[in-house]
């Protein structure tokens, strides 16, 4: 005579089954993370090497543009008339030319051609989305850049250039209102600290701490689905919180409380960035604050050795 299952076997074979079935989730969940982290890396890398050929070309590295309220225009080029963002600057060293080129220029500004600069806002470009990032209303518009207006979304990138130890005042004001009153606009002082500058552009020996030891981009902490004023214009305006960040805080997962302005990301305890040397790197979300802040300087002094446990 068989023998059938008791109720119990039964309770007990549906429990393993269950536990097996949610460490393997667990599995694969850690998997495609590993894999989003990676990727995250690799454009990391590929925004680093685009930065230095550009450096290589120009014999400077980057300006971070004028200010938030001003879009990238094409025949401005890509020094301190420049007004758009890093990022744009090295469109042609991205394989991007052509955007660089057809994007709006001064005289589409001087025609209020509105829509043309909507149109741009909304676009992005591979390597500037991390894919453990984002949502569609994390896209979505609060201020809005002088060159456009009624717009809902627009592109963003997840990825800011390394502005220095701490803002000044000059990073939360718009700037000049015309192109024509900027020749005569009375600009901050450049004795900032960081790799990114408003209307200036570092050169390779000015970073005096060491290309290996200064962060040059890095992943940039956000509160994913809420707007707020530190991610809220397009990646393609000039120096501001969406494509510039501060060191006042060390990295802080995103949507964790405090770290405004500031770099993290969603990686579990690790943010990337990429140095001045052009090398890609996880840096531990519990790393020495003071250490961190060190990393953000180009001429700080400091003598830096530090261990990435």
């Amino acid at each position: 005579m068989k023998r059938g299952f008791t109720v119990i076997e039964l309770v007990v074979s549906i429990a393993i089954a269950g536990l097996l079935g949610t460490l393997l989730l667990a599995a694969v969940n850690s998997a495609r993370e590993s894999a989003r982290a990676t990727h995250c890396r690799s454009n990391l890398l590929q925004l680093s090497t685009a930065i230095h050929s550009f450096e290589s070309r120009k014999r400077i590295f980057p300006s971070a543009g004028w200010t938030f309220f001003w879009l990238s225009l094409s025949d401005r080029g890509t020094g301190e008339n420049q007004p758009g963002s890093w990022i744009f600057n090295i469109l042609p060293d991205l394989e991007q030319t052509q955007l660089a080129t057809g994007s709006p220029s001064s005289v589409d500004l001087a025609a209020d051609r509105s829509e043309l600069f909507g149109g741009f806002a909304r676009i992005s470009i591979p390597n500037v989305r991390c894919p453990s990032k984002r949502n569609r209303d994390s896209n979505r518009v609060m201020d809005v850049a002088m060159m456009f207006g009624g717009l809902e979304y627009c592109s963003h990138s997840d990825y800011a250039m390394n502005a220095g130890s701490e803002p000044d005042e000059f990073y939360s004001w718009p700037g000049p209102s015309s192109l024509a009153e900027s020749e005569q606009f009375e600009w901050p002082s450049r004795q900032f600290d960081g790799v990114g500058r408003s209307r200036y552009a570092i050169r390779h020996a000015e970073i005096r701490d060491g290309v290996s030891h200064t962060i040059c981009i890095g992943e940039k902490r956000i509160y994913r689905g809420v707007n707020t004023k530190e991610d809220n214009q397009p990646m393609w305006t000039g120096f501001g919180a969406d494509t510039c960040r501060w060191f006042l805080f060390k990295p802080l997962q995103d949507d964790a409380d405090g770290g405004t302005n500031g770099f993290g990301g969603p990686h579990s305890r690790m943010t990337n960035f990429a140095f001045c040397d052009g090398s890609v790197r996880a840096i531990n979300n519990k790393l020495d604050e003071v250490l961190f802040r060190q990393l953000g300087t180009i001429d700080g002094g400091e003598i830096v050795i530090w261990a990435n446990d």
